[in-house]
C-alpha cells in the first residue's frame, strides 16, 4: 500500500484541509499515544486515522503543524529512546513519507510553537473524546487531550476550533488511491477465500482451520 499512498497523496489533504479551513489560526494534529496492556508492555500501536490522512505517520505522540503556510511535525519526547531500542523513523524518513520538510526534536518543535501559541487567540484542532465511551464501554485514547492541556498551559485564554467536520467532509469522499487500495483490499480478500475453498470441506478442518489459513493468505497477498 505504501507505493499506492505516497507522499503527494498526504501533501494533497494537507492542502485541502487548509483550504477548507480558512482561517488564520495555527493548525495542530496529535498523533495517538501508546497505550499500556500489562506492567510494560503496550498494546498493538494503531495510528490516529485522521493524522494518518494527512501524514502517512505511524510514530506515536507526533504533532503535525501547519501555520501559516509553514509545516512540521514535532516527534516524542521519549522518541530517542524508540529509535534507539525499538525502532523508529528518521527525521528523514518521517519527511519523505508525508512530504513535510521540518522535522523537530520534542524540545526544539515546542519551543518554536509555544512562541507561536502565547500571541494567537485561536487553535484548530480535533476536539478530544470523552475518556470513557458509555455507549461503546470503553476507554479512549488520551492523546488528543493531553495536547489540548498543554496548549492551553502555554496561553490559558486561546479557544479551540474543531476540525472535525472539515475531516469528515474530505474523507466521504474517497481519492483515486484510496479507491485503488480498496479494490486491491477486496482482490485479496477474494483470492484468499478462494484459496481456501478445497480446504474447508474436509470433514476434519475446523473453523480455528480455516481462520488460521485465512489470516495467512491475508498476510501473504
Amino acid at each position: 500500500m505504501s507505493s499506492i499512498f505516497t507522499a503527494e497523496f498526504f501533501s494533497g489533504n494537507r492542502q485541502q484541509l487548509a483550504s477548507l479551513f480558512t482561517g488564520t489560526a495555527p493548525i495542530i494534529l496529535p498523533a495517538n499515544g501508546l497505550l499500556q496492556s500489562s506492567a510494560d508492555m503496550t498494546y498493538p500501536f494503531r495510528q490516529e486515522r485522521n493524522f494518518w490522512y494527512v501524514t502517512g505517520i505511524d510514530e506515536p505522540d507526533a504533532i503535525l503543524v501547519i501555520d501559516k503556510g509553514r509545516e512540521y511535525i514535532i516527534v516524542s519526547e521519549d522518541y530517542e529512546h524508540k529509535a534507539r531500542f525499538e525502532g523508529a523513523l528518521s527525521f528523514e524518513q518521517i519527511a519523505a513519507v508525508s512530504g513535510v520538510k521540518e522535522v523537530l526534536s520534542h524540545k526544539d518543535g515546542w519551543a518554536k510553537l509555544t512562541t507561536r501559541l502565547r500571541k494567537v487567540k485561536h487553535v484548530a484542532t480535533l476536539a478530544p473524546s470523552p475518556a470513557y465511551v458509555q455507549y461503546y464501554g470503553f476507554y479512549t485514547n488520551p492523546a488528543r487531550a493531553i495536547v489540548i492541556e498543554k496548549i492551553k498551559s502555554m496561553n490559558e485564554t486561546i479557544e479551540l476550533l474543531d476540525l472535525r467536520q472539515h475531516f469528515a467532509a474530505m474523507r466521504m469522499v474517497k481519492k483515486q488511491p484510496e479507491l485503488e487500495a480498496i479494490g486491491q483490499a477486496i482482490a485479496i480478500t477474494s483470492r484468499s477465500l478462494q484459496s481456501i475453498t478445497k480446504k474447508a470441506r474436509y470433514l476434519d478442518t475446523t473453523e480455528s482451520d480455516i481462520d488460521n489459513e485465512l489470516r495467512y493468505q491475508f498476510r501473504k497477498k
